[in-house]
């Protein structure tokens, strides 16, 4: 009668068992000394499963093909302490991979740390908005890609603008943008904003403005054509600090209310 021994290394099971610890010992992954210790275990699990008649259950698949172990084998071989996982390797790509990840992994969360305090680091900007006169007029020249530009009122105004926004560049900071909106109420819209001035600052020399009896750089009007239902007017000076890492954000610095005026006389239109 064939040991047990000899049973496995006739059978299927056994000569992908034999093939699979040649791979894994060829492979630096096992010793050879395991590999008779699991043989051996092989050989007492296969006794019990002949006795119980009991098949093999656990499956793996390798580079060999499908191995097929009984329970017991696969426990063993898993659990033993001396068995290397593949992870462990030396080659130069297995370390430059890992080097890669962790440099990744470390820069994305700098980043997120980064996109979050930006917005914490202290500043101090100092700003004076006033409003010298507003004036509503009817039409202007002809725009050739607008036919109600003659019948639009168009509002006009005239501030000074004083303000210091250095102290709001820091080591994130790409430039700022500051803008003037004018915003207003309607019976058919609660909330009308229109920007009316607006400058990009690239660094702290630039960041100290000083306007005198400045106009609106761009044109306010109503999309009703009239202001007759304006209800009431606030002009309002954004800084928007736009970081090199983060999100951008906006900072309402000053909101000044006024009252939009209707027309004295009509403007002189042009051809």
């Amino acid at each position: 009668m064939p040991s047990f021994y000899e049973l496995y290394r006739s059978s299927t099971l056994g000569t992908a068992l034999t093939d699979s610890l040649d791979e894994l010992i060829q492979a630096g992954h096992i010793t050879p000394q395991l590999a008779i210790q699991v043989l051996e275990q092989y050989d007492k699990s296969i006794s019990e499963a002949l006795s119980n008649k009991v098949k093999a259950k656990a499956t793996v698949k390798g580079n060999l093909g499908i191995y097929r172990f009984c329970d017991e084998v696969w426990t063993f071989v898993v659990k033993n302490p001396t068995f290397k996982f593949d992870h462990e390797g030396t080659s130069a790509d297995k370390r430059l991979s890992g080097v890669t990840s962790f440099a990744m992994s470390t820069l994305m969360a700098l980043v997120v740390v980064i996109s979050l305090t930006t917005p914490f680091i202290p500043s101090s900007p100092t700003f004076d908005v006033s409003l010298h006169n507003v004036q509503t007029t009817t039409g202007r020249a002809m725009d050739p890609f607008d036919r109600t530009s003659r019948k639009a009122e168009y509002a006009r105004l005239t501030f000074d603008l004083d303000a210091d926004l250095s102290t709001m560049f820091n080591w994130n900071t790409k430039l700022l943008f500051a803008y003037m909106t004018v915003d207003y109420t309607t019976p058919g819209f609660e909330t009308n904003r229109v920007v009316i001035w607006d400058r990009i600052i690239r660094n702290k020399r630039q960041a100290k403005l000083k306007l005198r009896k400045h106009h609106n750089k761009y044109a306010l009007r109503n999309h009703p054509l009239t202001f007759e239902d304006v209800e009431g007017a606030n002009l309002t000076l954004h800084i928007n600090p736009v970081p090199y890492l983060g999100v951008m954000y906006d900072k309402p610095m000053v909101s000044l209310p006024f009252t939009i005026p209707r027309p004295t006389k009509p403007a002189a239109n042009k051809a």
